[in-house]
């Protein structure tokens, strides 16, 4: 096991009395309590804050092959320049 380290955590108050209610009717300490709270949290899989969709690209010209262009001739295009 570990070697414990103390330290100063900042805990909102609701959430404080709730860790001490929990702790009392498991007859733990509160330390303890976080301990196996840090535990699961990091145990578990990561999950985002927010359910994103996936980043879809519309294309043009789908099945008419790849184009293959210099940069001299991209950059001539840009310009306007007739190649």
């Amino acid at each position: 096991m570990l070697p414990h380290m103390r330290t100063t955590l900042l805990i909102e108050d609701h959430l404080m009395i709730q860790a001490k209610h929990q702790a009392a009717i498991e007859h733990t300490s509160v330390s303890k309590l976080m301990n196996r709270a840090l535990e699961h949290y990091f145990a578990g899989p990561i999950q985002l804050r927010e359910q994103s969709q996936p980043y879809r690209v519309t294309t043009h010209g789908a099945g008419k092959g790849v184009i293959n262009l210099t940069p001299a001739e991209i950059a001539a295009m840009r310009d306007g320049d007739p190649a």
